[in-house]
């Protein structure tokens, strides 16, 4: 009679499982929001990507200002455009050379070789 006593206060297994079905619908509907999101911003990135891409060396105006700017597209166009060993080697030097200009808070003008140098990289790469 004692163990039946004991056995009165355990409670159905109805019960219990009321919230952890709740649990369990807001943690899906969490990770559907969560996949969206990331579907989302993949999409804006790849498309961000492509409009980079779409602009050539050939749209880079080297004639007029030359800015930090302008060489920052430039490098950035001029990597993803390399299609020989020999134009990543006239890349590279032509790099070495930009580096200067690009990465210091004042740089000084833009030496007329250099601009010559990037009009024929480019000439060579259309």
């Amino acid at each position: 009679m004692n163990n039946l006593n004991r056995l009165k206060d355990i409670y159905p297994l109805e019960s219990l499982s009321k919230p952890i079905s709740a649990n369990f619908t807001s943690t899906i509907i969490l990770a559907t929001i969560m996949i969206i999101i990331t579907v989302v911003l993949v999409k804006l990135a790849i498309k961000k990507e492509k409009k980079i891409e779409e602009i050539t060396l050939k749209d880079i105006d080297f004639s007029k200002d030359i800015t930090k700017e302008k060489l920052y597209k430039f490098t950035k166009i001029a990597k993803k455009s390399v299609k020989t060993k020999k134009q990543k080697e006239q890349l590279e030097e032509l790099l070495k050379s930009i580096e200067k200009f690009k990465y210091k808070k004042e740089t000084p003008d833009i030496d007329k070789d250099t601009i010559e140098n990037i009009k024929r990289y480019i000439k060579i790469c259309s």
